[in-house]
């Protein structure tokens, strides 16, 4: 048998496993690593967390992303070369964290990535039902694994897709083991890039969980802070705070079809953009107005 088929025939059969498990969002802000100690499979299935951090993106990364990030027309050579650049970034930054745990990489099982999105196009954005669901997560895991010397599985959003899903949100098995409660529904809001949320009902119900995309979160204020004052974001809502929200604009911002569709349902900075504000505004004749009314009101959307 394969040695690393082996391996991975041996890790499911242990009691526990110590898995990696990495994140990085549409809002580009750093690698999530989380060290999880998983016991047990299925429902009976219970996690601990061992050990977390995020890991900055360096501005360079940021910027070789954003060349292909939510764009529909990219530079190829730059594309491919950006697959194994990821891959090599996540590596590096997963054995920087590891030192700082004093954990060596024969301690870990698995690493689980399932990439850094550049394009999610649901039919939802491509208004043609003749045309399949699509998401694309780049970052090999080869090279993960090779720079790690850990066994990495990768790429694991096709599935959903391909069962009839979007391929986001991912987390609404996770969020039901670790928050389900024998008498309470509950709703998980998260509020990265894009807003999502999970709903987990109590274990008294037949009701069924999961999870939806709800719109924009600090996507769209992001890329205005980059675009008007190369900041990454506006820190502690420094300038949405001094702000004024425009009625008319937001109205207008909310618009959007896509704001009205029934959940499940899926979205990203593919839609929702600088491109997408600057249409609200000219609808709304809203052209000339404060940077920090734009921000609040970019902050009630």
């Amino acid at each position: 048998m394969n040695p690393q088929i082996e391996r991975l025939y041996q890790i499911s059969q242990k009691k526990d496993r110590r898995i990696i498990g990495l994140m990085s969002g549409t809002s580009l802000d750093g690698l999530d690593i989380a060290v999880c100690r998983i016991e047990n499979a299925g429902k009976t299935t219970k996690i601990q967390l061992e050990h977390f951090t995020t890991m900055d993106y360096e501005d360079d990364f940021r910027a070789r992303v954003r060349e292909v990030f939510a764009k529909r027309n990219i530079d190829q050579q730059l594309f491919s070369g950006l697959n194994a650049y990821i891959g090599i970034t996540h590596a590096k930054l997963i054995n920087t964290a590891l030192q700082q745990w004093n954990l060596s990489s024969s301690e870990i099982d698995c690493i689980a990535s399932h990439g850094q999105t550049v394009y999610h196009a649901p039919q939802s954005l491509t208004k043609d039902r003749n045309w399949p669901n699509s998401t694309l997560q780049i970052g090999d895991g080869d090279h993960i694994a090779v720079d790690t010397g850990i066994i990495t599985l990768s790429d694991f959003r096709q599935k959903h897709i391909a069962a009839g899903g979007e391929g986001a949100p991912l987390a609404a098995y996770g969020d039901y083991l670790l928050f389900s409660h024998a008498t309470e529904n509950r709703f998980l809001l998260n509020i990265g890039g894009i807003s999502n949320f999970t709903f987990i009902p109590s274990h008294q119900t037949k009701l069924k969980a999961y999870a939806t995309d709800l719109g924009p979160g600090n996507t769209m204020m992001n890329q205005y802070m980059k675009a008007n004052f190369d900041q990454e974001m506006d820190r502690d809502a420094y300038m949405a705070k001094k702000g004024q929200v425009n009625d008319v604009l937001l109205n207008q911002l909310l618009t959007e079809e896509f704001l009205t569709l029934p959940f499940p349902k899926t979205t990203g900075p593919e839609l929702f953009n600088l491109a997408y504000l600057e249409k609200a505004q000219d609808r709304s004749k809203i052209t000339h107005i404060p940077h920090e009314n734009v921000m609040a009101t970019l902050n009630r959307l």
